[in-house]
């Protein structure tokens, strides 16, 4: 089951489910469970105590199987400008789970449906710099591993279009490289607002 939570709507069992899920990466500061109320870096953080998930602002894609959520993933309106929307945050999937590929056959269609009712006019994933996943999508060897037994889907309307940004960005006080997807071809985005200087 695929759920669309966001800080106003998500329900107590939703948040114990969550906090079930952060148990197994503890060891991570941004999905900690422990004391969260008291460390801004972390999810549950942002989704209760901050407007980065609300309303109109975004939301919080929660994928059930039985009575757990084995996949989470964010998408949030950017802070450089109102119609780009930053998706694939803070993703996380239970660790027996990762071989099921969520992120395509349901996060990526999702969010960019939800992004479109708010009004987004283009989306970003971004990825820390020099990770190897983000070399993958930009050598194009991504439907290695987004296509197996389990999933089938068709790549093409999932990720067309979905094209690497040549420079590093600067988006929540963070170096990364980034991968775009204009949902309005009309749109024209000034990447010197988010641009790494003197690159």
């Amino acid at each position: 089951m695929l759920k669309i939570v966001n800080s106003e709507t998500i329900d107590k069992n939703d948040i114990e489910k969550i906090i079930n899920l952060c148990s197994q990466f503890r060891d991570l500061e941004n999905y900690s469970d422990v004391d969260w109320g008291n460390n801004p870096k972390c999810l549950l953080y942002k989704l209760l105590k901050t407007n980065i998930f609300g309303q109109n602002h975004g939301g919080l894609i929660l994928l059930y199987d039985n009575n757990d959520i084995v996949h989470l993933s964010g998408f949030n309106r950017s802070e450089f400008h109102p119609e780009v929307f930053i998706c694939g945050v803070r993703t996380l999937t239970r660790k027996d789970h990762r071989h099921k590929l969520y992120m395509s056959t349901y996060t990526v269609p999702a969010q960019t449906n939800h992004v479109l009712k708010l009004g987004g006019r283009m989306t970003i994933y971004c990825f820390d710099k020099n990770k190897s996943m983000y070399r993958i999508f930009t050598k194009n060897k991504f439907n290695l591993f987004l296509k197996n037994k389990i999933n089938e889907f068709d790549i093409e309307s999932i990720y067309k279009g979905l094209t690497p940004y040549e420079d590093p960005v600067y988006i929540n006080y963070t170096v990364h490289n980034v991968l775009y997807k204009m949902l309005d071809n009309d749109f024209i985005f000034n990447w010197n607002l988010i641009k790494v200087p003197n690159v």
